[in-house]
């Protein structure tokens, strides 16, 4: 195994833009199939992460900046001002950070060998404490904080897959962001819909309709297509879509400040972005 252990190193010419998307898409095809996570004897397949990171050349806002992040290949559990995140606040990270910035891979969707699904951050960390049989989040972070991901003796192990996978990538923005922190000309803009987000199973993923419906149209697909590919209502493609299409003719960001981002609102704001931003990654 390399310095870099399972992950593609750094690229020497790392920068923002289409650099930076190659780099974040070639983790995220080892990551999705080329690698397994095996917790309490049991074998899983990540099916969804979403990249973050904040380091020079590269600013993204919308990065956490806990200290673990500035690690390569460590499990880092969403902490707030030091204190583990509890509820459905949880999440944990695969950190790739070069010892200066702040970056990580979001695990958001597991699937198991048996077939059954874990979508969503919180509920892909219950699994990981439910499999490892820790007794709180606290004593599983202690297990496995110190430690690579791909460490033989780690409790949640990543590591090569003996049958590795051809899935597709779709790739979307990131969900649940929003311009609620937004002041200004804010960097939040240029980032708020960056195709960070990657998965396998869009069918067997809830959450984040609308922004794999969204991307599949930027792409250029039928309403037909994507209400296939992802499982979304016919009537919600359409939709989501119009509202996409009149987000385009808008100039200004400044009206979805303070926003929550859901709705008619995520669908014309994602149309605004690519219209100013979408032609330069």
């Amino acid at each position: 195994m390399s310095d870099s252990g399972l992950l593609p190193p750094r690229p020497a010419d790392f920068s923002d833009g289409p650099v930076a998307l190659a780099w974040f898409s070639n983790i995220a095809e080892t990551l999705l199939n080329r690698c397994e996570v095996v917790v309490g004897g049991v074998v899983h397949h990540l099916i969804e992460v979403e990249f973050y990171c904040n380091t020079e050349g590269h600013k993204d806002p919308f990065t956490h900046g806990d200290p673990m992040q500035k690690l390569w290949g460590h499990w880092y559990f969403h902490r707030t001002n030091g204190v583990l995140r509890s509820g459905s606040f949880k999440g944990v990270d695969l950190s790739f950070g070069d010892g200066q910035g702040f970056c990580g891979v979001l695990c958001r969707g597991l699937e198991a060998e048996d077939g059954t699904v874990i979508d969503g951050p919180s509920l892909l960390v219950d699994r990981l404490l439910e499999m490892t049989r820790f007794s709180s989040l606290q004593a599983l972070d202690k297990a496995v904080a110190a430690r690579k991901a791909w460490d033989p003796g780690n409790h949640v192990l990543l590591r090569e897959s003996a049958q590795p996978r051809s899935d597709p990538l779709l790739q979307t923005p990131r969900v649940g962001l929003s311009l609620k922190k937004a002041t200004g000309n804010s960097s939040m803009h240029a980032f708020l819909m960056r195709p960070y987000r990657f998965l396998t199973q869009p069918r067997k993923t809830a959450k984040g309709k609308t922004h794999m419906a969204l991307a599949l149209h930027a792409r250029g697909l039928s309403p037909e297509e994507i209400s296939a590919r992802t499982g979304c209502p016919l009537k919600s493609v359409r939709s989501y879509i119009a509202d996409f299409e009149a987000g385009r003719q808008e100039t200004d960001f400044t009206p979805y400040h303070g926003a929550d981002m859901k709705g008619a609102d995520l669908c014309r704001v994602y149309g605004l972005w690519h219209a100013h931003y979408g032609s330069r990654l």
